[in-house]
This record gives structure tokens, sequence and C-alpha cells, in this order.
């Protein structure tokens, strides 16, 4: 992800021309996705984060078309075929 199109995006399979100043909003957006998506690792959050549930309802507003709005990125609920898995991505 980068507002610029850089060399380096020749080998991304997908490249997210975000806008500039949404990553905050693009990281809320994935983030409310991965909590929806039921990918969160619960033994992890409950032993090692502190603050999870206030943090869960911060990213909750951050819906995809909410997303697509401050980062310019179409809606879509997967970028890659790692988050089309349902198993959580922190082991």
């Amino acid at each position: 992800m980068d507002p610029r199109r850089t060399e380096s995006a020749q080998w991304a399979d997908v490249w997210l021309g975000l806008n500039v100043g949404s990553d905050i909003a693009l990281s809320n957006t994935m983030a409310r996705e991965i909590i929806h998506a039921g990918l969160v690792h619960q033994d992890f959050v409950a032993n090692a984060t502190s603050g999870y549930e206030a943090y869960r309802a911060s990213v909750e507003s951050y819906t995809l078309d909410v997303g697509s709005k401050f980062t310019g990125i179409p809606p879509m609920r997967s970028a890659t075929p790692r988050t089309r898995s349902r198993e959580p991505i922190a082991r």
C-alpha cells in the first residue's frame, strides 16, 4: 500500500494506491474486518494485550464503505488469499 506506484509495486499481487494521509483509516477498516471475520486470536489478545475492548469499539464505525471514502480504495473483503482464510492470523 502506497499512494505512489513505486518500482517494487510491480511484484505485488495487488497494488492499493490509497489517498495520502488515509493510512489510519485503512488500518482501522482492516482491523474491523479482521474482528468481524472472526480472525482475531482470542487467546493471544487475552494473554498479551490490554485495552482490546476499547480498541474494538474504536474501529467499529470503520465499515468498508466508510474506509473507502477516506482511502479511495474500493470496498473489498479480501486483497490477498491469506485474508480469505477463517484461521486466526496471530498465533
